[in-house]
């Protein structure tokens, strides 16, 4: 007998035992493969779609874009305050806000700017914060 997720079609069954198999305890099969280590690529592409749907305007989209990605929640706008404790709680920060560049090496959180130049070359200098880029290939090298 075939698994159900080799086959070219599908039936009832098929689905039943897909559902089944995904609401087992050990869940599906491609979401335990998956750590920090092996979505990198996949992250980048999702965040390349995330910031066309922001380009767009386009806030149905970004939900969709955002939604597949473990661990990534689209919120409303926050605070400063709500800011530096979401800041303290994250492994590292992408961005491209000069205050960002300088409060998050604060916390002590690696920073990534993605920008060609930065307003605070002092930090590039100290090793608080890299010099990403925009491009694609640079920011997965870093």
């Amino acid at each position: 007998m075939q698994k159900p997720l080799e086959k070219n079609s599908y039936s009832c069954e098929d689905l039943v035992q897909i559902v089944e198999m995904l609401r087992s305890p050990e869940g599906c099969p491609w979401d335990r493969a998956q750590d920090h280590h092996t979505i990198r690529n996949n992250f980048l592409e999702e965040t390349y779609e995330a910031v066309e749907a922001i380009d767009r305007s386009d806030p149905v989209l970004l939900q969709e874009e955002l939604g597949d990605v473990a661990r990534v929640h689209l919120i409303d706008p926050v605070d400063v305050e709500q800011m530096h404790n979401l800041m303290a709680r994250c492994c590292f920060v992408m961005t491209d806000s000069g205050g960002l560049q300088e409060e998050a090496p604060a916390l002590g959180k690696p920073v990534l700017v993605l920008r060609r130049e930065t307003e605070r070359p002092e930090a590039v200098a100290a090793g608080t914060v890299k010099l990403a880029g925009v491009a694609y290939d640079e920011i997965v090298r870093l």
